[in-house]
């Protein structure tokens, strides 16, 4: 009798630079100490004009300015290492493929092949927008939900997951 055989899932996207951002950011909700971090810029902008206003002070344009820019400091530093990185390495061009199997998970592109066992998964989770494998507390792959929908492997993929790695 032959051995049943080995369920497996494959997805190929290219990602987007707007995907790129979107999951990066959306990777500091999934960290409590980061997302406080994180949210100390936007505080710090908004304090100040209300300390000012609160003195009785005239709020000015440069003051404004500041806010906005500590308001914007963390999608404005993201986007900045996005693209910087997008411009100097060629293993974030062209599509990707993830292959999910009983080892684990494998990555390919024109330039580079990774295998990632499934002891080496931290966790998984699924947003509304992101299916993101972790493989360090604050470091996670992700792929799109719509892509996963599209080609007809999101369920498949959930199943196959949720037997060997942590997906609460």
């Amino acid at each position: 009798m032959n051995p049943p055989a080995t369920r497996q899932v494959s997805v190929t996207f290219s990602p987007t630079f707007s995907d790129l951002f979107l999951a990066t950011l959306a990777i500091t909700l999934y960290r409590k100490r980061l997302l406080a971090l994180h949210a100390v810029f936007p505080l710090v902008g908004i304090s100040m004009l209300i300390f000012v206003a609160f003195a009785g002070k005239p709020i000015t344009f440069g003051m404004v300015l500041i806010a906005l820019v500590c308001v914007a400091f963390t999608p404005i530093m993201v986007a900045l290492m996005l693209w910087s990185t997008r411009l100097k390495s060629k293993l974030t061009e062209g599509p990707i493929t993830y292959r999910f199997d009983a080892i684990g998970m494998h990555l390919s592109n024109a330039v580079f092949s990774q295998t990632i066992l499934w002891a080496a998964l931290v966790r998984v989770r699924q947003s509304r927008r992101f299916f993101f494998i972790f493989i360090a507390p604050a470091y996670a792959h992700f792929i799109p939900v719509k892509v996963l929908r599209d080609q007809g492997v999101l369920d498949e993929l959930r199943n196959l997951v949720s037997q060997h790695a942590d997906c609460g």
